[in-house]
């Protein structure tokens, strides 16, 4: 179910001609977040991708915990999945 919602944030954003106000969107509402998952990150700094796949985390029914860690290889550090997901 994560994987179906992340994956059609995703296919939203890529299409059509509002991508940068999708982007624009979407870090605003990362942004109001992030910081209960994860501390010195920029927003900003995060691809689209990336970005997608956070607020779909975020929103979904996983507890705290899960949620904290999937954000954290999402962004990458320690035993992060990032280069293979992300790159």
């Amino acid at each position: 179910m994560i994987r179906t919602l992340i994956l059609s944030v995703a296919l939203a954003l890529a299409t059509g001609g509002a991508q940068a106000d999708g982007r624009t969107q979407l870090l605003e509402n990362v942004s109001r977040d992030l910081h209960r998952y994860v501390n010195g990150v920029n927003p900003e700094d995060l691809s689209t991708h990336q970005l997608g796949a956070i607020y779909a985390t975020i929103h979904s029914s996983a507890s705290e915990s899960r949620k904290r860690r999937m954000i954290r290889s999402m962004v990458g550090g320690g035993y992060s999945l990032r280069s293979l997901i992300f790159n």
